[in-house]
């Protein structure tokens, strides 16, 4: 027989019982459909992390603090208290590195912003001037933080775009005066649009010279993170223990295990989030696809029903000269039909799902062609591996029984 023979016997098979044969498929429906949506999902996930982190550049360094491994701090600054960073880490890092980097420390505290009876709760940093072309910030108005302000007292604010749209509409912000903690400050610069960087909607921040958050919003000199931007992302590594030495010496601390604060790069960061998030994609990913192991163990109860049904049909086609191969075929031909049918409706009810969690939830997926491709794949190697002992069991039908067979 051709090919084509046994898919045109298995699909009347098929026909012959629809309901039971959509029935049959759920479990693989379910299972394709669950395995597409949530590595859809996950990749979106991934790229939208890439991203996000990628966003801050990948020649770019983060130093932040950290409770060291083995439980205390060394660090003399401290006098036993929890971790922490202050100016003369970031001036230790400036002065260190000289013309190699970019460095520019960061407090940020989420502190009310308003003009009049417009406010604003916005996450407001703490900074010096070189953070504008530390972080790849552009004006859409007015400028950035002056150099002045790194060693005086400057009641100078420059606003995220979205800031400035919800305190002044469409109104000339520059030269007018907010309120930031009861203090004026008068505002000098708008960000253009820039959107979220490090998971952070960054135009919803609002700078101001770090003298000013140390002195009158945070009242403290306690540094969140220092930025260290690399001219080429090339000389990362040799930064990253530049960095580590220089941090190691102000603090103090000659055992790595004592080290009180973190040195990552952006691309470290991305690795380890895509390595976590993978991890959880394929642990959900798995679970879903037990759901396929129950599809079909449906589909080999069924076929072992079909089995029965169809001993006389057998019994006759072994008894005018069919080989058993023939029948193995025929009955995994009809298995892997069912299974691939489902595996069809389960990649297009995994898609949908994933497109409309998209258009309703706002998160992204990535349907790539290579995860369709695996899932049917899946699919088929289900309806084959199933479908195995029922068409092995019609092929050792004794004809005679068989056509005996009511």
């Amino acid at each position: 027989m051709r090919p084509a023979d046994y898919l045109y016997i298995a699909y009347h098979a098929i026909q012959a019982n629809p309901l039971r044969s959509v029935l049959t498929t759920l479990g693989v429906i379910i299972g394709v459909g669950s395995v597409v949506t949530l590595v859809s999902l996950g990749q979106g996930a991934g790229a939208q992390i890439a991203r996000q982190i990628q966003g801050l550049g990948s020649n770019t360094i983060v130093v932040s603090t950290q409770i060291p491994p083995n439980g205390g701090t060394s660090n003399p600054n401290n006098q036993g208290g929890p971790p922490q960073m202050f100016p003369d880490d970031a001036n230790a890092l400036r002065d260190g590195l000289a013309s190699a980097a970019l460095v520019v420390p960061e407090q940020s505290a989420q502190v009310p912003v308003s003009l009049g009876s417009n406010k604003v709760n916005a996450q407001v940093i703490g900074t010096w001037s070189t953070w504008a072309a530390a972080r790849g910030l552009k004006m859409s108005a007015g400028t950035f933080l002056p150099l002045a302000a790194d060693s005086n007292s400057l009641n100078v604010v420059v606003l995220g775009s979205d800031v400035a749209y919800e305190l002044f509409g469409r109104l000339e912000p520059l030269d007018r005066y907010v309120l930031i903690n009861k203090y004026r400050y008068r505002v000098i610069g708008v960000v253009a649009p820039t959107g979220f960087q490090n998971f952070q909607n960054v135009d919803k921040f609002v700078y101001v010279p770090f003298l000013m958050t140390q002195n009158q919003i945070l009242g403290t000199d306690v540094v969140n993170h220092i930025y260290v931007q690399a001219p080429l992302a090339a000389s990362i590594p040799q930064l990253e223990k530049k960095v580590t030495d220089l941090m190691a010496s102000q603090h103090g601390i000659q055992n790595p295990s004592q080290y009180d604060f973190t040195v990552r790069s952006q691309s470290e960061v991305l690795s380890i989030a895509r390595s976590t998030l993978n991890t959880v994609t394929s642990l959900l990913s798995s679970i879903a696809a037990i759901s396929l192991v129950v599809g079909g163990i449906g589909i080999m109860n069924i076929m072992l029903v079909s089995v029965t049904e169809r001993t006389r049909e057998v019994g006759i086609r072994l008894a005018l000269g069919a080989l058993p191969g023939e029948i193995v075929v025929q009955f995994i031909a009809e298995a892997i039909l069912l299974s691939s049918l489902g595996g069809v409706l389960g990649i297009l009810l995994g898609a949908g799902f994933a497109l409309l969690l998209s258009a309703t939830a706002g998160w992204q997926t990535v349907i790539s062609p290579a995860v369709v491709f695996i899932a049917f794949l899946f699919s088929l190697v289900v309806g084959v591996f199933f479908g195995w002992y029922p068409a092995f069991k019609a092929s050792r039908l004794d004809p005679i029984q068989a056509l005996r067979y009511e």
